[in-house]
């Protein structure tokens, strides 16, 4: 396990339409790499959770 990333887009770059290749070019760059996954907030959380069950488990 690494790191976790958020990505929160500015107004400037979100709300603005000759800027939408930006996030979108960011997107592609990141899931081009083989050592990077992409999950939703809820994902992460339950990934978290069932690592805490099993150290729970294995520690009883």
């Amino acid at each position: 396990m690494g790191e976790v990333t958020t990505l929160v887009p500015h107004p400037q770059v979100s709300c603005r339409p000759m800027r939408w290749h930006t996030p979108r070019d960011f997107l592609r760059h990141v899931q081009s790499k083989d050592d990077v996954g992409i999950a939703t907030g809820a994902q992460i959380a339950n990934y978290f959770e069932a690592l805490e069950t099993e150290r729970k488990t294995l520690s009883a």
